[in-house]
């Protein structure tokens, strides 16, 4: 029984990756948590707070590639498959932890319906997609400066380009029960994106 307010949250965690926001109603959640219904209002004043509090807490508060420095003179390669092996380290976690298999576990949903019925969360998502472009362009502006890059290239397009081709090879792998590949099919983008842009 998750009779504390972590618990209480982690059990809605897992809840809301596998179940749309709509359809979790009240009796759902206090069957998954195993708790009475004066013991969820103890806690919290209704299903949008605790949503709130979990958007807060695993979404903004541990999201994939967090934590992440590239390092300056590692090489794109070696960073680039680093922050993307720090992202899928994220999310083996997150489907361990709460027994949520790659084929269920849908982040995206999540994410969407957070936005949908959230105030401010479309603004801190744009946040943390502007944090991902910023590292993947410090990856490129490193590449540049040890001379690992064609002449011309444009860091901040060619760091914008990658980013919203990883989030699209994320929700195909959502939409196709591919999730456990995605990582995987991002390094070979990767490496298909260096062989373009290198320099000779």
């Amino acid at each position: 029984m998750a009779s504390t307010k972590q618990g209480i949250l982690n059990k809605a965690f897992a809840l809301f990756l596998t179940v749309s926001y709509r359809d979790v109603t009240l009796s759902k959640l206090l069957k998954e948590t195993g708790i009475s219904k004066g013991a969820f209002y103890h806690h919290f004043s209704s299903k949008e707070e605790l949503f709130t509090d979990v958007a807060e807490q695993f979404f903004f508060g541990a999201s994939p590639g967090s934590g992440f420095r590239p390092s300056p003179n590692a090489g794109f390669i070696v960073n680039m498959n680093s922050l993307l092996d720090k992202k899928q380290q994220a999310f083996e976690w997150f489907a361990g932890k709460y027994k949520t298999g790659h084929k269920e576990f849908n982040f995206f949903m999540f994410i969407a319906e957070a936005i949908r019925y959230l105030p401010g969360v479309r603004e801190k998502v744009t946040i943390l997609v502007d944090n991902e472009i910023s590292l993947v362009r410090e990856i490129l502006g490193s590449a540049q400066d040890n001379g690992e890059l064609k002449p011309g290239v444009d860091i901040n397009f060619m760091a914008g380009h990658i980013v919203r081709a990883f989030d699209g090879y994320e929700m195909h792998g959502v939409l196709l029960g591919q999730s456990a590949e995605t990582v995987n099919r991002e390094k070979e983008m990767v490496m298909q994106i260096w062989e373009l842009i290198k320099k000779r």
